[in-house]
């Protein structure tokens, strides 16, 4: 017996898809946020290092953008700790 194609299905599927690209699950996130050479001129991990950052602290990444350091904060912070990021959203 086979099966005869279901448009809806896959339209579901199409959205679901690019939503989880979208929302940062592809690998444009990594361009998106990084850009093309930022790590060697803004020095991330230099920068996260003289922050002294400990476990289980709490930090905020205050004019965040797309959270280009954020995500490298909270893993100085690790699991115990807290990190917030937030991005003012007028002109």
């Amino acid at each position: 017996m086979s099966r005869s194609p279901n448009p809806s299905r896959a339209i579901t599927c199409a959205v679901v898809a690019a939503a989880l690209f979208l929302a940062g699950c592809g690998t444009g996130e990594a361009l998106r946020v990084r850009g093309f050479d930022r790590d060697e001129w803004q020095q991330p991990e230099r920068v996260v290092a003289d922050l002294a950052l400990a476990p289980a602290r709490k930090v905020a990444d205050l004019g965040a953008g797309g959270g280009y350091f954020t995500f490298r904060l909270a893993r100085a912070v690790g699991p115990m700790g807290a990190s917030t990021r937030w991005t003012s959203t007028r002109a």
